[in-house]
């Protein structure tokens, strides 16, 4: 009997093994068969960690995503309704019905997924929609780009002149992109609206594409004929194609192994010249009679990211890596900053324009080095000790408000009988109060700017801002253009620069004149960083005109050690109202500060 009882539980436990076998294998199996198919489409991938971790910021969205990888972030959520504004303007422009629209990217949805390296967890409706938004988006942005009366009033990106570099920026990372058949297929319904003359070419997509890129980065200035648009990926791809060399007849010079060069200074020593070529093209490295040639590379804060995009575009897709070999070549040839001043000197580093250019051109000539050297070390009575501990003064954008509004306006002419008014004096104004309020703290123009409309005024920062700008426009590209790069003070001053406070009370009064560099008084308190920062922002979220971030990305240049607060203080430039010279250090303004 117990035999019979325990062959029983044998029998009912094998039976069960096999139930709980039979469910997992229907469990895997219906994994295996849910996979989907590997692509040849597949184009749009993550950055792979081991190079995003180096720099996170470099591949991440900052303004607005595009595709699903980064769709319905927090913190790209401001723009989101502008890109259904840009929608609503294609629709018009395209003269195409919504549903039309809709079902012409349901049509081609499953060829859009396959381009994307992960699975996309949106379902079918939600895809369509990120993608139909996001495209339109697109195109809208180069339309308007390309014809300034595509622009309606109250446009939150092409009215503001910085909102346009980030988007710029956002359009060439990895993990942002759409295939370039969806936008090259939309823009056919909308071209009509920008019509072509008789002696034009009829407009393209990729043509586009190019003049936006090209214009944003200074690339060729023809746009090559050898790029064909139905093998161009997304834009990341359409960038490298554009800075890739047109001629490939020697492929192994950047498509094989990594070669170890020896820096600059090294090359330098072994009696090497450097020579910047005229190529647009980076690659176009030539080595001639002793004389190394490197085309121009300009620096600037979206320099970074841009490399590293096509990096990480190269190593997960494609066998010709120029990039990499370029950044390998440059990491090798740049190993400390006199690398880097062997190839500023040449011109292969570019500076930027204006007053960088008198500034640079003084540091070129030199006669002023060696007679800034003799003075400074033979005939130079000894500087007072003077104890700074400075460096960079920057900006961390938080907005803090006090309202001047209509009300406020409307409240002060009733309350403005209380003063009364002398017989010869005009009546007082809520300006001419606001100005005496805020003159004693800032140390502004003595004389109230004539020309300030208090019904134009928004509120005490935009107030703040028309004291401060400078009431003559007839040289408005100073401050518009950029950014502008000039050397930090040291070097100016090594190169024989001198520094003078000038007695202008606008800040942006800043002149070179016979090596002398005259800029007005800037005096550090402990409100100096709050009422800069706010400036700073209000003008990024509203105006064209961003005279004080020109003026703070100035500083910033100028401003890059130790050293260079202790020149500007001791030529009067900086005055410290600070108790302590230490509290005028602030956080690095890297990565905070737009242009």
């Amino acid at each position: 009997m117990a035999n019979a009882n325990l062959a029983r539980e044998e029998t009912t436990s094998n039976m069960d093994t096999s139930v709980d076998i039979q469910r997992l294998v229907t469990c895997m199996r219906e994994k295996v068969d849910n996979l989907s198919p590997l692509s040849p489409k597949c184009c749009i991938f993550r950055v792979p960690k081991r190079l995003r971790q180096v720099n996170e910021r470099a591949y991440t969205p900052f303004l607005v995503s595009i595709g699903p990888l980064h769709h319905g972030r927090d913190d790209l959520k401001p723009l989101e309704e502008h890109k259904w504004r840009y929608l609503k303007d294609f629709l018009q422009h395209s003269q195409k019905p919504l549903e039309y629209l809709v079902a012409f990217i349901k049509e081609r949805e499953e060829s859009i997924r396959e381009c994307y390296a992960e699975t996309i967890i949106f379902d079918s409706d939600k895809f369509v929609e990120i993608i139909l938004v996001d495209a339109a988006f697109i195109i809208e942005v180069l339309l308007k780009n390309m014809y300034s009366n595509l622009i309606t009033s109250g446009d939150r990106i092409f009215e503001k002149p910085m909102v346009i570099l980030d988007i710029f920026q956002d359009f060439l990372l990895l993990e942002n992109q759409l295939p370039f058949f969806v936008l090259d297929e939309l823009f056919e319904m909308a071209k009509a609206v920008v019509g072509s003359d008789e002696n034009e070419l009829t407009p393209t997509f990729i043509g586009f594409a190019c003049k936006f890129l090209v214009g944003f980065d200074r690339l060729e200035d023809k746009i090559p004929e050898d790029i064909d648009s139905t093998r161009v990926k997304h834009f990341v791809d359409l960038f490298s194609n554009l800075l890739a060399p047109r001629e490939r007849s020697h492929p192994h010079k950047w498509g094989k192994e990594l070669v170890k060069t020896p820096t600059a200074k090294e090359l330098h020593d072994a009696g090497i010249k450097f020579k910047a070529s005229s190529s647009n093209i980076p690659f176009d490295i030539r080595f001639m009679s002793g004389v190394l040639e490197i085309p121009k590379l300009v620096i600037s804060d979206k320099t970074e990211s841009q490399v590293r995009n096509i990096v990480a575009f190269e190593r997960c897709l494609y066998n010709e890596c120029y990039m990499t070999q370029y950044v390998w070549f440059l990491n090798n040839l740049i190993n400390s900053s006199k690398d880097v001043e062997y190839l500023v000197e040449s011109g292969i580093i570019e500076q930027w324009i204006e007053l960088s250019e008198e500034l640079n051109d003084y540091c070129k000539k030199p006669w002023h080095k060696w007679e800034a050297t003799l003075r400074r070390d033979y005939f130079k009575t000894p500087w007072r000790v003077i104890s700074i501990f400075a460096a960079v003064i920057l900006l961390s954008l938080t907005f803090i408000q006090t309202m001047y509004s209509i009300v406020s306006v409307n409240l002060f002419e009733m309350a403005k009988v209380v003063f009364g008014s002398q017989e010869n004096e005009s009546t007082p104004t809520i300006i001419d109060f606001v100005y005496d309020f805020l003159v004693p703290f800032n140390e502004i123009n003595d004389k109230i700017p004539e020309d300030i409309d208090s019904t134009e005024v928004k509120h005490f920062v935009d107030l703040m801002s028309n004291f401060l700008t400078p009431r003559e426009h007839s040289q408005p590209h100073k401050w518009r253009k950029g950014p502008v790069k000039i050397p930090p003070a040291k070097e100016l001053h090594d190169a024989g620069i001198k520094f003078k406070a000038n007695s202008s009370k606008n800040l942006f009064d800043i002149r070179f004149t016979n090596g002398v560099l005259e800029i007005p008084q800037l005096f550090i308190s402990d409100r100096t960083e709050g009422w800069l920062q706010n400036l700073v922002a209000f003008e990024q979220c509203l105006y064209n005109e961003c005279y004080m971030t020109r003026y703070v990305r100035f500083l910033d240049n100028l401003v890059d050690s130790a050293k260079d607060v202790e020149y500007l203080v001791e030529s009067g430039v900086i005055t410290n109202w600070l108790a302590d010279n230490h509290d005028v250090s602030y956080p690095p303004v890297e990565g905070q500060l737009e242009t």
